[in-house]
This record gives structure tokens, sequence and C-alpha cells, in this order.
């Protein structure tokens, strides 16, 4: 469990940060590969190729997802560069 405290809100973001006091540190070293990969995790991403409806990335050091226009909005699709760092976060993953 993670402890939040929650920054500022709209209708459909809210902004937290961690309350550091109750973390905890590790010195585990975690290795995410195609069999740890779990939906909900937060990746650097970076931007292979652009479409109309939607991007495609790598991550992960050669993983390839696609993001869907549903899930970044008709207009931003445009706003995207090949090349570009972005953070995804995963919603499925097939082996």
């Amino acid at each position: 469990m993670v402890h939040v405290t929650a920054k500022s809100a709209n209708s459909k973001l809210v902004k937290c940060e961690r309350v550091l006091s109750n973390c905890v540190t590790s010195t585990d070293n975690v290795v995410v590969n195609e069999h740890t990969l779990r939906p909900g995790f937060l990746v650097n991403a970076k931007i292979a190729k652009v479409y109309e409806n939607g991007v495609d990335v790598t991550y992960l050091g050669g993983m390839q997802g696609s993001v869907f226009v549903d899930h970044i909005g008709r207009e931003l699709t445009t706003r995207f560069k090949v090349g570009e760092r972005v953070q995804a976060r995963v919603i499925s993953h097939d082996v």
C-alpha cells in the first residue's frame, strides 16, 4: 500500500503525491519483462509511429504497444511526433 495526498483535482484528473514518511524504501532490484508486466504499470515509452487512430510505442527495451485514439483523444494524435518520449499506462498485455 502506498499512502498519497491529493494535491489538486478536476472532473477527469486527480493529482497526488506520495506521503514519504509512510513509504518504505526497498533495495531489491525488480526485473520487468514480458512475463512480469501487468496492467496498471506506468512505463516510459517512445513513439514509433503515428496513425489517424492512435500511435504505436516501444518501451522496456523493445516491447511494442498501441495506444488508440479512444485513450488519447482524436485531436491529440496530431500532437505526437515519432521519437518523442511519453509515459503510458499498460491496460492489457499479451505474451
